[in-house]
């Protein structure tokens, strides 16, 4: 959307940050407390540190779902971090900030290549004279480099160039390593050639070299280790090891609502020229969705024996390792063929799994975290003091039992005119050139062959509830502008044109005091709290309206939550109204997480069921949430939380406000009397309809069906309950779609009874989720149910009872059917 602003907007100046500035007396007492922090003593010595990074690995794509041993190792024995973003989704940018501690606007390594980015520019510049290979070197450190540097090294340094900070040195010179075959190594100043047999593989190649690396330190067990893995792994063309490349055949890549987008009306001109993405170009998608996971699979072995050697060398209860990757990738979303460089999460949302000692296991941390806080966090780790050219912040805090209550507000997202990309045959760029060094990242060889401006210049910025985006022109001027709701999970409604001008102005303040920003400047600017949405702009299916009386809404709900399930997910829950099973001035919040649907918190006005003023009742599991009620027409508020992620015991409060009055004047009684329940609930208890598997799935009221492909309904979900609290309903459970909070592919059914509303059975697709088949939970108490699925294009059914009307145990059946659709 085009904005009235036309600011003019300063470009930033070539000028790089002083390196040498000397941290403050605050600066050095501020890291003396983050080094008493009890993780950093948590083993004697200095701890070793291992930074696994791949290649364009995505997040919303699920990717880490199909790594076993990155489950098994890493998230299970460590903390898994909900919102580790980066502020710039292109290789060399990133990783100058990995490397420095800096966002791109202070690195000034904007692009992969000259005159604004690349190697030869990080050379050029000195930039690889302080690092946090530097430091850690520094401090009696044994470092290690293995696989992918930075995009064009070593042209202009020489091919046998090793730079500053690294004792050893494997990192490819020549050849064609994003292909994983054909490459030359620079192996510590010599040049090793590998072809194209298998054993050539490169992700196993450097495996082979770190797991040696390992080994032969055993000979000084008391030296720390650093070692930098960086795998080209799953960047395109996607070459998986033979031995993987006939894995998952009958996958597809994810459909979320924003896959090929068919409303693109609000987004900026760039998205707007993009045609919707043919038959064609969705099969080369999927078809690179599998190659990307065959080729990710030989990370995963790597993850698995970088952990056994440490294991076997008596170093792994002293290290941390950090899994994570330099950016993430969309693949079709908002019709974008694969590729980076956007401010969609797609984009600048990428894992970060962290295992050492003192980190608790199986936890997720939802604070901000980003790629600029990796330099920071291994000096920490390894007591040295606070870098004084570093914009990001130590993360040990966050990998403790009890993270800080302080941290970073928002976080800036910033790009730098990426499209203007060099025809890749000029002679000024030898590096550009396919098949001299390292060839150039794909992605910028088509743009520049196209000579298309891929994406415009945009600073911006995400906050909790919100993120936004600022478009500039040639001239540097604001252009365009987005804004999507963290409700909106996949940004699909920019609500840009609805910004009025106050608080617009608003927005581009903030945004411009991190885009100027350098070092504890940055920190100072995170931490202040960014504009808070205008009350016109919170989304109403966050917002719980149930009356006092017919025709008013008198009493607002509204629900925060996070998890520490799942994704681990954090915002304001979604209002689903229940006016479809017959409460009609109530309703529930949901939020989900990819692995872990699950309702949160359910709010019924029980004046309306049996008089008895207000009911609430909590489903959450590991779920941390504050439930707020308040009167509008007197302000009187409550609130209702479970703070520490446990399931939480039901609450049922009657104490807040009292009913209305009925017509005869008689307080704590329904005004509209005892709800009749709906006749078509009260079929025979069990039964099931016929099956006929030439016919697909019709949706009604007590049937859900659920896609097996789009456009395809073809397995079909009926509920059957009875109860024994209550009135001791039975029938059919009524099927309500969850498409309003994301969940395309599944449902839920649900029954009341005056007084215990409750849910009774989830019913997810995993397929359309995460691949990994069916997910049925069951939150019934004291229900017995009957679940029956079918496939009605060959008559398999499946049956899930809980017949003794005890509360139900979750299923969770990733069995069902063989394979996905």
């Amino acid at each position: 959307m085009t904005t009235a602003r036309s600011r003019q907007r300063r470009r930033l100046g070539p000028t790089l940050v002083a390196f040498a500035m000397a941290a403050t007396a605050g600066e050095r007492a501020g890291r003396a407390a983050v080094l008493a922090n009890p993780i950093a003593a948590a083993a004697p010595g200095p701890p070793n540190i291992i930074l696994v990074l791949t290649d364009d690995q995505d997040v919303q794509l699920g990717s880490v779902n199909y790594m076993p041993n990155v489950k098994r190792l890493l998230v299970q024995q460590g903390a898994a971090f909900s919102n580790f973003l980066v502020p710039l989704s292109l290789c060399c940018p990133s990783r100058t900030t990995i490397l420095r501690g800096q966002y791109p606007h202070n690195t000034q390594v904007l692009t992969n290549s000259l005159p604004t980015g690349g190697f030869e520019k990080v050379y050029a510049d000195n930039l690889e004279s302080s690092t946090v290979a530097t430091v850690l070197q520094g401090a009696g450190y044994k470092t290690v480099m293995l696989g992918k540097y930075l995009n064009g090294y070593p042209n202009t340094a020489g091919p046998n160039y090793v730079p500053p900070g690294w004792d050893e040195w494997y990192s490819p010179s020549a050849g064609n390593p994003y292909s994983e075959y054909n490459y030359t190594l620079n192996e510590n100043g010599t040049q090793v050639v590998y072809h194209a047999a298998p054993s050539d593989y490169l992700t196993d190649v450097i495996r082979a070299r770190a797991v040696d690396f390992i080994q032969r330190a055993s000979a000084t067990p008391n030296k720390p280790l650093f070692i930098y893995f960086a795998t080209y792994a799953p960047h395109a063309p996607y070459t998986p090891a033979p031995r993987h490349a006939t894995l998952f055949a009958n996958l597809r890549a994810p459909r979320p609502p924003s896959f090929n987008e068919p409303d693109v009306s609000g987004k900026p001109a760039y998205i707007m020229a993009k045609p919707r993405l043919n038959q064609t170009q969705i099969d080369n998608i999927d078809a690179d969705y599998r190659n990307r996971l065959r080729a990710l699979q030989a990370v995963d072995e790597a993850v698995a024996a970088l952990v056994a050697t440490l294991s076997a060398t008596g170093r792994l209860a002293n290290t941390y390792i950090f899994f994570t990757s330099d950016n993430g990738y969309h693949m079709g979303e908002h019709r974008l063929l694969p590729g980076k460089y956007t401010p969609y999460e797609t984009d600048i949302h990428v894992p970060l799994i962290v295992r050492g000692p003192g980190v608790p296991a199986g936890v997720v941390r939802e604070q901000f975290a980003a790629n600029l806080d990796l330099a920071e966090t291994f000096a920490d780790l390894a007591g040295v003091a606070q870098l004084p050219f570093s914009d990001g912040r130590s993360l040990t805090g966050l990998l403790s039992a009890t993270p800080p209550s302080a941290w970073r507000r928002a976080f800036l997202l910033e790009e730098f005119n990426q499209g203007e990309i060099e025809p890749v045959d000029s002679s000024g760029d030898p590096a550009s050139k396919i098949g001299i060094l390292e060839p150039p990242d794909p992605a910028d060889v088509a743009a520049a062959q196209a000579k298309a401006v891929q994406i415009p210049t945009y600073y911006g910025f995400k906050a909790p509830d919100y993120k936004y985006v600022e478009y500039l022109n040639q001239s540097g001027q604001i252009a365009e502008t987005e804004l999507y709701l963290s409700s909106d999970t996949y940004e699909l409604n920019n609500l840009a044109s609805q910004l009025d001008p106050t608080f617009a102005e608003q927005l581009d303040t903030y945004t411009q005091t991190l885009v100027k920003c350098q070092g504890d400047g940055c920190r100072t600017a995170e931490a202040a709290p960014p504009p808070p949405l205008p009350g016109s702009l919170v989304p109403s299916d966050t917002t719980l309206r149930v009356d006092d009386q017919a025709g008013d809404h008198r009493f607002a709900v509204q629900v925060s939550y996070h998890t520490s399930q799942g994704g681990g997910r954090s915002g304001n829950g979604h209002a689903i109204p229940l006016s479809p099973v017959g409460i009609a001035r109530g309703g529930a919040f949901w939020f989900f997480s990819p692995d872990n649907p699950e309702m949160l918190v359910k709010l019924l006005d029980a004046c309306d069921a049996n008089g008895q003023k207000w009911v609430f009742a909590s489903a959450g599991t590991n779920v941390g949430f504050t439930a707020t009620v308040t009167d509008t027409l007197t302000g009187s508020q409550k609130s209702y939380p479970n703070p520490d992620q446990t399931p939480a015991v039901a609450i049922q409060d009657t104490s807040f406000e009292a009913c209305a009055s009925t017509s005869s004047g008689t307080t704590g009684t329904s005004a509209h009397g005892p709800r009749a329940v709906p006749q078509d609930w009260l079929p025979t208890f069990g039964t099931s309809a016929a099956v006929n598997a030439s016919v697909p799935c019709a949706a009604g009221a007590s049937t859900l069906c659920i896609d097996g492909a789009p456009g395809d309904k073809r397995f079909k979900v009926e509920v059957s309950y009875q109860t024994s609290q209550g009135g001791g309903l039975s029938g059919k459970g009524q099927a309500i779609p969850l498409a309003p909070v994301g969940i395309v592919h599944g449902g839920a059914f649900w029954f009341f009874s005056p007084d215990n509303p409750e849910m009774l059975v989830k019913v997810i697709d995993g397929c359309g989720a995460n691949a990994q088949k069916w997910v049925f939970a069951s939150a019934g108490t004291n229900v017995g149910l009957t679940v029956t699925v079918t496939d009605t294009a060959t008559g398999l059914q499946k049956i899930y009872q809980n017949a003794d009307l005890h509360p139900a145990q979750p299923i969770q059946d990733t069995s069902a059917f063989a394979t996905c659709p």
